[in-house]
């Protein structure tokens, strides 16, 4: 999730304000938080199934909105592999969490 956060941080510095597909930042960090607070209680051994739903539903709203970043943010003609291809990578890195965090709540 820090490279979530790190490339949120990034193009929100690329990507003036008011334009689409800009990271809003407090989605970004929040779910970062949220995800880290929830590996840190696994990690120390107590609250397992708050722990995976918290870490599942953070995962979820940054999924849910890296998809809403590939599919608003706009390019130039040429552009190769397009500026989607960040936002949509890290949809696929939170949907890996997603599947992770609920995976273990049935295992």
């Amino acid at each position: 999730m820090a490279v979530v956060l790190g490339e949120g941080l990034y193009q929100r510095a690329l990507i003036p304000a008011g334009a689409p597909g800009r990271p809003v930042l407090p989605v970004f960090a929040g779910g970062a938080a949220a995800v880290a607070a929830a590996t840190a209680l696994l990690n120390a051994g107590g609250a397992d199934a708050p722990a995976l739903v918290v870490g599942g539903m953070a995962s979820v709203g940054l999924l849910a909105s890296c998809v809403q970043r590939a599919l608003s943010v706009q390019g130039r003609a040429g552009d190769w592999p397009g500026p989607q291809a960040w936002p949509a990578t890290l949809g696929l890195i939170s949907f890996f969490s997603v599947c992770i965090h609920f995976g273990a709540l049935k295992g």
